[in-house]
Parts: structure tokens; C-alpha cells; sequence
């Protein structure tokens, strides 16, 4: 900001591969709508993205990795330095994964704001691969598709990878199933790798001290 600060840094994570001015320079909009406020913020190429080269030893696939949360900790540190605290973390799908778990694991973030995260518990055997390319839709998206015509001729031609979709069709009707079990899942974590892990997660985020904000847009698959 060109004159006094007002309110928290806010330290803004990449989605994906995208560089730092974000997709449609979403992030750049963003830091320099928030500068126009008194606002200060960061963005930076994560390693291994656009115009930062990768780091020797680590994986070329660093997406939901502990690379990037390795990243943030680096970032983290230029701002104590600079004496820019307190800072609140954002990012989108993949970025808000990447701040819920840096604000897991460091105290020092005031405020964690993750935007559309497709997952919150992502297992550390992940296939993350396969993970990037699936096309899950909302569930109710596949009633629609099914009553359209044009829809089957696309079938018939073969230009529909029907057990990808039947796969996908499946894994959400679970998803569905399995959050009409969440309230018990939540008071009894054990029963569950991905409950217990979460459970444990939340609770440190409470333990900081740090204010975090979920934010899904209408629709989207996350939610």
C-alpha cells in the first residue's frame, strides 16, 4: 500500500500450476484491490512453478505435497522478518489445501481462509495423478446429463469415457452417502482414518488461536 497499513497481511498460495498473477490474473486483482484498501499482501511462484525453478530432491509432482507447505513456511518467514504480522493465508482448491494445512501447523497465522478445496484430508498414498485429471461434477450434474440426448449419441460414438464416469458417478454417490454420516463420524473420529485425521487438524487450527473462514462457491464439487 502506498500509505498506511490497515488490518492483517494476507498471503495469497497459487492454485495448481498457475504462476502468481493467478488464472485470468485473479491474484493480482486481488492483491492490488487489497493494496487499494491499505492492504498488504504477497504472492510468489511456488517452487517447481512458472519462474521458480524446482528445488533439488524434491518430487516433480508437488501439488497437496509437503513441498509447497515448505514453501509457505519460507514465505511465513520473509514476512516475520519484514515485520508484516499478523497475516491471514488464502488460496484456492488446491492453494486453500495448502493454507488449511499450513495454518495446521503453524501458530503463526492470525486467520486461514481456504476457497473451494476440493478435499481437506488428502491421504499421504494419494494417487495425485489421478486425482488432478478426474472430472467429478455434482451429483445432481449427472441426472441432467442422462436425460439429454445428446448426451447418449456422444456414448454410442464412443466420445464418452464411460467407466471413468461410472467411477466418478459411484465415488459421489458414497460422498453423499457418507455425509449424512458425518455428525457421527465427527464425535467418534476413531471409527475413521480420514475423521481422526481431521478431527485432529481442526482442533489444532482451534488450538492456535486462528480464525479461518471456509468459502465455497454455489455448486461447486467441494462442497
Amino acid at each position: 500500500p502506498e500509505g498506511p497499513r490497515r488490518g492483517a497481511t494476507v498471503l495469497v498460495l497459487p492454485t495448481g500450476y498457475e504462476r502468481a498473477s493467478g488464472w485470468g490474473r485473479i491474484s493480482a486483482n486481488l492483491c492490488r484491490d487489497l493494496a487499494r484498501s491499505g492492504v498488504a499482501s504477497l504472492r510468489f511462484d511456488m517452487a517447481n512453478i512458472a519462474d521458480s525453478p524446482a528445488v533439488p530432491g524434491r518430487p516433480d509432482q508437488i501439488i497437496y505435497g509437503d513441498g509447497q507447505l515448505a514453501d509457505v513456511d519460507a514465505a511465513m518467514d520473509f514476512l516475520t522478518e519484514k515485520k508484516l504480522l499478523p497475516v491471514v493465508v488464502t488460496g484456492r482448491c488446491s492453494g486453500g489445501w495448502a493454507a488449511f494445512r499450513s495454518g495446521v501447523r503453524d501458530r503463526r497465522f492470525s486467520g486461514v481462509v481456504p476457497v473451494n478445496v476440493f478435499d481437506f484430508y488428502i491421504p499421504p498414498d494419494a494417487d495425485v495423478e489421478a486425482l488432478l485429471i478426474s472430472s467429478r461434477q455434482p451429483l445432481a450434474s449427472y441426472g441432467a446429463k442422462l436425460l439429454r440426448g445428446s448426451f447418449w449419441r456422444r456414448v454410442l460414438k464412443g466420445e464418452v469415457r464411460v467407466r471413468n464416469g461410472i467411477v466418478n458417478l459411484w465415488a459421489m454417490i458414497m460422498g453423499k452417502a457418507l455425509s449424512f454420516a458425518t455428525p457421527i463420524m465427527v464425535r467418534f473420529p476413531f471409527l475413521s482414518a480420514r475423521f481422526h485425521q481431521l478431527s485432529q487438524d481442526f482442533n489444532a487450527i482451534a488450538a492456535n488461536g486462528t480464525r479461518m473462514s471456509i468459502v465455497f462457491t454455489e455448486g461447486d464439487i467441494g462442497a
